[in-house]
């Protein structure tokens, strides 16, 4: 074992390098370390002398660990380069990893460094003899080994029964095993949680028939805080000492999993408060008009369990939702003396509460939604036979969600009361739009409706909440 360590530290506190290089003489006590805070010291530093690892601050008044990291590579070295910081953020520290940092800890925490800064010395021997083995081209049995064993990857071998004949050294580690010993010859599948083991029994039947197999699983013990594995399974060339052998390669994704997980989350947060907007937008439409108020709000509710009734996927159902809140947007530019105007309307009003499909189309067509809102909103009112507005089309020039949205909209305006005439009884509602089912209404919506009507759909009930996701 090594006990001798060059340790070039980037940081702006003296009294924080002391402290750094004690934790380091707990494990070396040979140490050899030169602190420096600016990008020409470090320079300088790395044309002078060699050394072993670099551990740098992560934020200094004229220098960060990102600049380090880049004088670094500027260098063509392959030196472990670990960040040491009194505060860390998760997403910087991930950034820097990217960026070539090998491993982060805090200021708070030194006792982490030596194990640290040990490990990635391993590491950067690994792709050392990576390296050599690469140049040489083939090594010898021994030196092969060698590489496996010092492999930061998991690897194994099992047999044609589904037993673990071998794993390496790296691997252990990363498992979490002190004796392997213990787990030679045990089904293999035992390293991971229950419920992936059906997973990787399926991967070893697969590579034994000598194709490739490839599964995703949690471990069921882990060291070093590895959890998540993408792991490999090929069938080994047959020899004198084991016939049917497989390799299993696994391969630690813990950070890419987590790092998804994340991008899940705010992806969902995106969409809560694109949610949250719309609802607002669709109330601020209804308190124009108070004889509708609701109105959007429960349409939406109707074309999505139609929408479901029909099968179809739940993001063009989210489209669809998020359309039907805000349909009557274009109603915002009518005068509210006509919304409100309890007798029949005029022509000239008729024509100007007609135009809203148009000016919803003009408000939102710019708008980089992930559905096609803008359109929706703009067909809602046309009609199979072409008697609809604002461009009369036919058949299949309109989308199913405007279909849909279109029997939804007729549906909850029938069935609800306006100033000028009291509201439909369902029975009603039911004989109308039969009597338009395939002519200016889709049949297969009007037969998904009615299917939806007959287990007693409550407007007020069975309205979607916006958290629902819409599936």
């Amino acid at each position: 074992m090594n006990e001798s360590l060059r340790a070039l530290i980037v940081d702006d506190s003296p009294r924080d390098a002391m402290m750094l290089e004690r934790a380091l003489r707990s494990r070396w006590a040979d140490l050899v370390s030169s602190r420096v805070d600016t990008e020409e010291e470090m320079r300088n530093a790395l044309h002078s002398d060699d050394w072993d690892v670099i551990i740098s601050d992560e934020v200094m008044p004229v220098f960060d660990a990102a600049g380090a990291l880049r004088v670094l590579h500027e260098t063509n070295r392959d030196i472990p380069f670990i960040v040491c910081s009194g505060v860390m953020v998760t997403q910087d520290a991930i950034e820097l990893m990217k960026q070539g940092a090998g491993d982060f800890v805090r200021k708070d925490d030194l006792a982490r460094m030596a194990p640290a800064v040990e490990r990635e010395l391993q590491q950067a021997e690994t792709r050392r003899q990576r390296r050599q083995a690469e140049e040489s081209l083939r090594e010898s049995e021994a030196f092969n080994r060698a590489i496996i064993e010092s492999s930061q990857d998991c690897i194994s071998v099992i047999d044609s029964e589904g037993l673990l004949n071998y794993m390496n050294v790296g691997g252990q580690h990363l498992m979490g095993i002190p004796r392997i010993q213990d787990y030679l010859d045990r089904p293999w599948v035992e390293f991971w949680q229950e419920g992936y083991q059906f997973l990787a029994r399926q991967a070893i039947t697969t590579a034994l028939k000598g194709e490739f197999s490839h599964f995703q699983a949690v471990a069921m013990n882990t060291g070093e805080g590895s959890e998540w594995w993408d792991v490999v399974i090929t069938r080994l060339p047959p020899s004198r000492n084991r016939s049917g052998s497989l390799l299993a390669v696994a391969r630690d994704i813990t950070l890419t999993k987590r790092m998804e997980q994340e991008q899940r989350q705010q992806d969902a947060r995106l969409q809560e408060a694109l949610l949250q907007t719309i609802a607002v937008t669709a109330r601020t439409i209804e308190k124009r008009d108070p004889f509708t108020a609701g109105h959007q709000q429960r349409v939406s509710g109707l074309v999505v369990r139609i929408a479901r009734q029909m099968g179809l996927k739940t993001d063009r159902i989210t489209g669809l939702k998020l359309g039907a809140l805000i349909h009557d947007i274009g109603k915002i530019s009518i005068p509210s003396e006509v919304l409100v105007r309890p007798g029949e309307l005029t022509d000239t009003e008729f024509s100007l509460v007609k135009d809203h499909c148009e000016l919803g189309y003009d408000i939102l067509k710019d708008v980089d939604l992930p559905w096609p809102v803008a359109d929706l909103i703009y067909h809602h009112h046309e009609r199979l036979d072409g008697s609809g507005y604002p461009q009369g089309l036919k058949g299949d020039q309109i989308s199913m969600e405007a279909r849909i949205l279109a029997v939804a909209d007729m549906v909850e305006a029938m069935s609800s009361h306006r100033p000028y005439r009291h509201a439909f009884e369902m029975t009603r509602v039911r004989e109308e739009i039969i009597n338009q089912q395939g002519k200016q209404l889709d049949g297969d919506v009007v037969d998904a409706c009615i299917r939806v009507l007959d287990e007693e759909f409550d407007f007020d009930k069975d309205d979607t909440s916006l958290s629902d996701n819409f599936g």
